[in-house]
């Protein structure tokens, strides 16, 4: 998914591609970690480009789950707000769709 999310990028012309790449993967990893993913139970990452901004969208059939009071962890949010421009979390009790937009000037 980075290769291919980088080679993606990198065609568009995107700047600062590795941050992106690392906000990605940080919000599929919290899928991956907290949805439970399984062949039956798949996450999907869209990527759009409208104008100049760049919209990604990791949604997973899970639902929430609020921090963890282990101070160890818990910075995956943190992690994608720092690198996009706009970080959020939707959720509706049978998916948790996280949408991040940046601009790619």
């Amino acid at each position: 998914m980075r290769r291919a999310l980088a080679a993606w990028l990198g065609d568009r012309g995107a700047r600062d591609i590795a941050g992106v790449v690392l906000a990605v993967d940080e919000a599929a990893a919290n899928s991956i970690e907290h949805a439970g993913v399984s062949p039956q139970r798949s996450i999907a990452i869209r990527c759009s480009i409208a104008g100049r901004v760049l919209c990604v969208e990791v949604c997973d059939p899970g639902s929430w789950k609020h921090e963890s009071p282990d101070s160890s962890r818990g910075r995956g949010l943190a992690i994608m707000r720092k690198l996009m421009d706009e970080v959020h979390v939707h959720l509706d009790g049978a998916e948790t769709r996280v949408v991040m937009t940046r601009s790619l000037d």
